[in-house]
């Protein structure tokens, strides 16, 4: 499974930094329960909020 934000990535070019997790990436995550209601943001692999 692909995630929603491979294609925008590729789209603008950034695609070698963000998009995806694999290793060398930003690690820039947002955690969103089954209500779509943000349970966790993580920035460059450090969490910075959680609900």
């Amino acid at each position: 499974m692909l995630p929603l934000t491979e294609n925008p990535a590729r789209l603008i070019g950034v695609f070698e930094k963000k998009g995806s997790i694999e290793p060398g990436k930003d690690a820039d995550l947002v955690v969103l329960d089954r209500a779509w209601n943000v349970r966790r943001t993580i920035v460059a692999g450090e969490s910075v909020y959680e609900a």
